[in-house]
């Protein structure tokens, strides 16, 4: 858990102090923005662990990676940290790591088990942080950890 939390962490620390309108402009030409990217980790994860692993949900997240005029940098990390608690309890509650989620994720294949999920997670959320280094450092030159 250490490894995610210091990726979230990282993750918010990138869309913290960039203002709304330089959070959802998208600076590559894919459309990615430094806010569209959080949204996408928060639908992920809540995709993995809520619905795909506990089925607490009836159906998946169909969050648009795209801001809406709704959307604050406040409003996302937000959200963004609701879900991580949610996922976190999911976590907590385990025991047995290896034990097959409750959702059939693909035809014909067992459900991913909590360990793959919270790893794909990680991989998922360690790419992502990277490319907010990326889109940050082409807003205002920031750059680090």
């Amino acid at each position: 858990m250490a490894c995610l939390n210091y990726l979230r962490d990282r993750v918010v620390a990138k869309l913290s102090g960039l203002s709304d309108e330089q959070a959802s402009d998208p600076g590559v030409p894919s459309g990615t923005s430094p806010m569209g990217l959080v949204k996408h980790l928060t639908s992920a994860e809540l995709n993995w662990f809520v619905w795909a692993y506990t089925a607490e949900a009836e159906e998946q997240w169909e969050h648009s990676p795209l801001p809406d005029e709704l959307d604050s940098v406040d409003s996302v990390i937000a959200e963004y940290r609701a879900a991580n608690e949610r996922c976190d309890a999911i976590i907590e509650a385990c025991t047995d790591l290896g034990a097959p989620g409750k959702q059939i994720v693909w035809e014909g294949e067992p459900s991913p088990c909590l360990r793959w999920i919270l790893v794909h997670t990680i991989e998922d959320t360690a790419r992502h942080a990277g490319h907010l280094d990326i889109l940050r450092e082409r807003i205002d030159g920031s750059i680090g950890r």
